[in-house]
């Protein structure tokens, strides 16, 4: 949001020497008229709202106070020959809480070659032990137009100057006009300004453009608005859920076991490799390499339909079916070993895991042999060796707990006298502080 233009203090003041002040020679003097300005009020912003991590910002607006003098200075015929170095000044103005004049020479601050009329104008700091930044400008006005023109350029209006302004020393050695009290022109061709376009009625106009820079304020840290993430939760399981159970939009039909199920290609596609492969086989021969119509797809003859369907919704919401949850360690068993078949049939590793795990946490006396069976046949490693370290937890050592397992296919190579399952058992018992025997 673009910040108001500020309010400029505007000021005027005039100088008219007297006749009797003239052949005196002495400095004529000029009425004091300061002026308040409003400070420019730094812009807003708009902050959109944030989300998680926690957010904080700062910031900072160097603010200025801007001000306008103006100087008349009437009679300039009887100012001209002041003499070098002399000069008259404003009164004293008010802005950015210091106070400033205008010091105008008419005859110019320093000496030069003869023949060369010139005038200096300059803008001085007045309050003492300060020290100000500031943006300045000093013009005349054209009396034919109403326009200003900058000391600065060739009459057109130029970019403000920058200067620091400092009264904080105090020194013998330099002229009071003298940078850094005071800043300005001093030297502006004058050889006819008394009959120029800057001359009316004998006298001239003299503004003074001031921009005060302030210290820059950093104010306290906001802690900004926090919108905290929702946790993950069952939304896109649900949808996708009833995605599955809807009807439409079912573009393909997967012949398992004589039964035809429906599905969604996208689905079916993401989630399995092999079936991904079907498909486009499928396209290929329909003719349908993009968005294809309905068509059919067959899987092997040992796939039953309903594992079929308890692995659908394993694509469809990445977790097992509600059944496979049982109570009853056999039957739940007994599903995890087919839906594993079917996972490793259809390239499905997340759910191959899923139902490792599941046998796992289903180990019991009833169904340790099975799925030791099961882990042997499959090259379950990692469930192979949770059930050798279940048996071994409840068995005491000896030759008795490899009798536990014959008829169990056994891995032994050429010399060896040890099955694979009797060395994990004595693994198993050595960790355990037992010895054992080998078969």
């Amino acid at each position: 949001m673009a910040a108001p233009q500020p309010r400029v203090a505007l000021a005027r003041d005039s100088c008219a020497p007297s006749a009797a002040a003239v052949k005196a020679s002495a400095s004529p003097t000029a009425a004091e008229a300061p002026a308040n300005a409003a400070p420019v009020a730094p812009p807003t912003s708009c902050f959109p709202a944030m989300v998680s991590p926690r957010l904080t910002r700062s910031s900072c607006t160097p603010e200025m106070e801007e001000g306008r003098h103006l100087f008349d200075v009437n009679r300039y015929g009887l100012l001209k020959d002041l003499g070098v170095g002399k000069c008259v000044n404003s009164g004293t103005f008010d802005v950015g809480g210091y106070g400033w004049s205008i010091r105008f020479y008419p005859a110019g601050s320093e000496a030069v070659p003869a023949g060369q009329h010139h005038v200096s104008v300059y803008l001085e700091l007045m309050t003492p032990n300060a020290e100000v930044r500031a943006l300045f400008d000093l013009k005349l006005m054209d009396q034919s137009t109403g326009r200003w023109h900058s000391l600065f350029g060739d009459g057109g209006d130029r970019p403000m100057r920058h200067a620091r302004f400092n009264t904080t020393f105090q020194t013998n050695t330099l002229p009071p006009h003298h940078p850094p009290r005071c800043w300005g022109v001093p030297s502006w061709k004058a050889s006819s300004l008394e009959t120029s376009v800057y001359i009316h009625n004998g006298g001239l106009t003299i503004r003074c453009d001031l921009s005060v820079i302030k210290p820059p304020q950093t104010p306290e840290t906001k802690q900004l608005p926090r919108i905290e993430a929702p946790p993950p939760g069952p939304g896109m399981s649900k949808d996708f859920s009833k995605l599955l159970e809807d009807k439409d939009g079912k573009a393909v039909t997967v012949r398992v076991g004589g039964e035809a199920i429906r599905a969604h290609w996208a689905v079916l596609a993401a989630r399995s490799p092999v079936l991904r492969k079907k498909l486009l086989d499928a396209a290929t021969t329909s003719n349908e390499t993009t968005a294809p119509s309905p068509f059919e797809i067959t899987l092997d003859d040992d796939m039953e339909p309903a594992v079929f369907k308890s692995m659908l919704h394993f694509m469809y919401t990445d977790e097992l079916p509600p059944d496979a949850q049982g109570h009853d360690d056999d039957e739940t068993a007994e599903l995890a070993r087919r839906l594993f078949v079917a996972a490793e049939g259809c390239g499905i590793e997340r759910l191959k895991r899923l139902c490792e795990s599941l046998l796992y946490t289903n180990l019991s006396k009833r169904t340790l042999r099975a799925t030791m069976e099961f882990a042997e046949r499959h090259r379950c490693d990692r469930l192979r060796a949770a059930c050798v370290q279940f048996h071994a937890a409840r068995h005491p050592p000896g030759p008795v707990v490899c009798n536990y397992f014959s008829g169990i296919k056994r891995e032994t190579s050429e010399g060896d006298s040890e099955c694979s399952n009797c060395k994990r058992l004595k693994k198993a018992h050595q960790g355990a502080g037992h010895s054992s025997e080998a078969c």
